[in-house]
This record gives structure tokens, sequence and C-alpha cells, in this order.
């Protein structure tokens, strides 16, 4: 599905040990409570990014950590980059939610993005929500960016 709007992801909770995030289910004919979101690796850091931080395990291996440990503390689900998403697919299943920033168009400039994907190679991964903030806010007319985007999608 595709989602336009806005929102927040909190990181992990200070680990599994402190506790599942509060959540409170909704009430008879109340929206459902927001989804909790927990933030992997973003899409501007790049494997020689995490060795020159002092970790020695790849960009996946450090995704697939911290995805645990939001899963662990009850999240549910984690933003990732769609380079990780079909590893964490088959890891969590279909209920846990792949947000997936680092979107480009097809020929765009990555900016200080490192691990970018098109829209359709996102959702084609398995990204449940795509975040694209750049293609869009950055295009001439931005309207007809989110129709082509769109329409790439529905093709797809």
């Amino acid at each position: 599905g595709v989602l336009l709007g806005w929102g927040s992801a909190p990181g992990p909770p200070g680990g599994a040990a402190g506790g599942p995030p509060a959540a409170v289910a909704p009430g008879e004919g109340a929206p459902p409570p927001p989804m909790l979101i927990g933030v992997t690796l973003l899409t501007s850091m790049s494997e020689a990014d995490l060795l020159e931080q002092g970790y020695s395990d790849g960009a996946e291996q450090r995704v697939e950590q911290l995805a645990c440990l939001a899963e662990a503390s009850g999240m549910n689900g984690v933003v990732c980059s769609a380079w990780e998403t079909p590893m964490l697919r088959q890891r969590f299943g279909k209920d846990f939610k792949l947000v997936t920033p680092g979107i480009r168009m097809a020929g765009d400039e990555a900016g200080d993005q490192r691990r970018v994907v098109t829209p359709v190679q996102a959702s084609s991964s398995g990204s449940d929500f795509l975040v694209i903030g750049r293609p869009i806010t950055g295009a001439e007319d931005p309207l007809a960016r989110v129709q082509q985007i769109l329409i790439e999608l529905d093709e797809k």
C-alpha cells in the first residue's frame, strides 16, 4: 500500500530489558492505536561508515540485530533500507511492518543517501510503507511526481 502522510519513529527503547512500549487497545469505534516503529540503520550510512564507527559486521547483520531488539521490545516493525527487506520479511513475517526511506526515482541523484532504491524496487522487495521525501519536495511539479510514483507502483 501507499501511505501519504507524516509521523515519527522512535528507536528501540533501551533494549528488551526496558520492557515493551505502552500501547492502548482502541475502544469501540476508535481508530486503531499507532504502530510503534523502531529505527535500524540510516539509509545515509554505508558499510564504510559502520566500520569507522567500530562495527565489524555489515549493514545487513546490524539491521537484523536492531530489528530483533525492536521485535523483542514489542514494536510493530522497523525503518530499514529496501536492501534488507527480503531478509527481514523472511525472518519476521508479514505482520512485522517495514518502513523504507532512501527512495529515489530512476536517474535521480542519491544526495546524502547511500543505500537507495526506486519506489518499485522497494515495494517489490517487501517494504510495507515507503518514505518518499526529496523526490517529491524537490520536483518541479510535486503533484505530478506523486502521480508518476503511484502509476509506477500500480503497474508493477
